[in-house]
């Protein structure tokens, strides 16, 4: 699936997906829609933004959300992860062998 709104450049805001080269992250409008932003209200925020954008950054995001892992049913286990004396909590995909409910 192509996406002929979103653009992405190293050159412009470090390589993050952006619509139509205005600067303006894919991210930053689905914030807007996260804070139930209706889609007049991004335009009012955002002038050189069409509802086409809008929309694009939506199927964007759907298309490029990580599914669940179909053989864990979606578990997630915590592991305990040491590396270079920086140990830190890693959430993983529960294995099926591993016996996680």
């Amino acid at each position: 699936m192509g996406f002929s709104r979103i653009t992405s450049t190293p050159h412009q805001c470090g390589g993050v997906p952006c619509l139509r080269s205005l600067r303006i992250p894919v991210a930053t409008v689905l914030e807007m829609i996260g804070d139930r932003m209706t889609t007049t209200e991004i335009l009012a925020a955002f002038p050189d933004l069409v509802a086409e954008d809008v929309e694009e950054a939506l199927r964007y995001a759907a298309a490029h959300a990580k599914p669940a892992n179909p053989a864990t049913g979606g578990r997630v286990r915590r592991v305990w992860q040491d590396q270079r004396n920086k140990s830190d909590w890693v959430e993983t995909a529960a294995t099926a062998r591993s016996g996680v409910n």
